[in-house]
């Protein structure tokens, strides 16, 4: 007789609102591909396009051995803190197990809460699937699995490819671009003070059998006109890269990808003749700042903004759109480093007419290195327990391209910084990337 699966219930919390569409979530696919491969039953419930996901919610917990649910730092965090207290509200003795980055990157501070009883760091899919079995055997579930075992699995040939069939599919597609994403990889090599903690730092390429199957399913489950790589940096290994693209232009897609300066600047004007034949829409860089003072702050590498005039130079004559986040307002900048970035951005524009940038005011992340300087220089206090995380995440949500206040500063510098940045963008929004895949 065959052994039947057990049930685990995973949850995907509102990321922002006022969205006309959603990418699926992919992060719940992952995990769910790996605990279907163990004979373990996932149910995703995404609240974003569930018409009733707490009614939903509650009826699928009953007969679930788990809840697992997402953590994103920010304004998501109280969602899924609801989600976890009608779990406990109508299952006091369910098992909770929250991952996600908020999670990675305050993990005792997460455990400390009531509504908590585990958790797991960086790429779950694996340490997740520990947890589970040992909770289906009545065993405890804490003991983390090696990190070292994690990545030989995800790297591995024999990862399951993704169940797309979880979810509709057609819930999850921009009429207007039919466009869709999917991650090759995990983390990134870069060492960015204001970006992930050092668990998410490694980064961890899928098989590239898993990556065709998963495509090959992919465009079996819906005929997408355009794939987002969602990749952190898309082109460390260039041979990689060109494999999977030889691969999907079976399909007839356009795509996008995201680059480090260090990978872009490599492209000579054979391969950016290569990207162009390959259909590729637009490529974002992350250049995050024009002055060299802030450069060193965030520890983007010596030479980035030289690098980044040298990338837009070359794809000047190209069709293939430049667009690249800016982020304004980090602890030690100046009025005068604000000014040479907006000098900057308008210098590339020139160079190059469709090249767009997304703003962003500085917030910090937990186990960050700017997170530890606003702690311990500035003396800026964060919120001490996870609930706290998500009142605040709900009050202080960043959205792009809008201004924040910037408590690091003096409040002579804050209104003086927030004017000549509006001044600036009042006369060249038509810079703004749009943001509409």
């Amino acid at each position: 007789m065959a052994i039947q699966p057990k049930k685990v219930v995973l949850f995907f919390p509102i990321l922002e609102e006022g969205k006309s569409y959603n990418w699926p979530p992919v992060s719940l696919l992952a995990l769910s591909a790996v605990l279907k491969a163990n004979n373990i039953e996932p149910v995703i419930i995404d609240e974003r396009v569930e018409k009733e996901p707490e009614i939903t919610l509650v009826r699928e917990l009953k007969d679930s051995i788990c809840l697992g649910i997402t953590a994103f730092t920010g304004f998501s965090l109280h969602r899924s803190l609801k989600a976890a207290k009608l779990c406990r509200k109508f299952y006091p003795a369910k098992p909770i197990i929250m991952g996600g980055p908020h999670a990675t990157a305050l993990p005792e501070q997460c455990k400390r809460s009531n509504l908590i009883d585990d958790i797991v760091i960086g790429y779950g899919e694996y340490e997740f699937l520990h947890k589970i079995q040992k909770i289906a055997h009545g065993e405890d579930c804490q003991k983390p699995f090696g990190r070292n075992d994690i990545y030989k699995q995800l790297m591995s040939d024999s990862m399951p490819p993704i169940p797309y069939e979880l979810i509709d599919i057609n819930k999850y597609i921009n009429p207007e671009t039919e466009a869709t994403i999917y991650l090759t990889s995990y983390g990134c090599p870069g060492k960015c003070t204001f970006c992930s903690t050092q668990t998410l730092r490694k980064w961890v390429q899928l098989s590239k059998i898993k990556v065709k199957t998963d495509l090959t399913n992919l465009f079996k489950t819906y005929p997408f006109k355009h794939i987002v790589f969602y990749d952190a940096t898309f082109f460390v290994d260039m041979q990689r890269v060109k494999e999977i693209i030889d691969y999907i232009q079976t399909y007839r897609v356009a795509w996008e990808a995201d680059a480090r300066t260090m990978e872009a600047v490599k492209f000579d004007k054979d391969m950016i003749t290569y990207l162009e034949k390959s259909r590729l829409k637009s490529i974002t860089i992350g250049m995050e700042t024009g002055s060299s003072k802030v450069v060193n702050i965030m520890q983007k590498g010596s030479g980035h903004v030289e690098r980044m005039y040298k990338i837009v130079n070359n794809f000047r004559k190209s069709p293939i759109g430049i667009a690249s986040g800016i982020i304004f307002g980090l602890p030690g900048e100046t009025l005068n480093d604000l000014k040479i970035t907006l000098k900057v951005i308008k210098e590339l524009s020139l160079i190059k007419k469709n090249f767009k940038v997304s703003t962003t005011f500085f917030r910090p992340l937990p186990g960050t290195a700017l997170y530890s300087v606003l702690e311990n220089e500035y003396k800026i206090k964060f919120p001490q327990s996870l609930e706290e995380w998500a009142e605040f995440g709900e009050r202080s949500h960043y959205n792009y391209n809008e201004i924040m206040d910037i408590p690091w500063f003096s409040k002579n510098m804050e209104n003086e910084y927030k004017k000549i940045y509006t001044e600036f963008w009042q006369e060249n929004s038509i810079l703004f990337e749009n943001g509409s895949i």
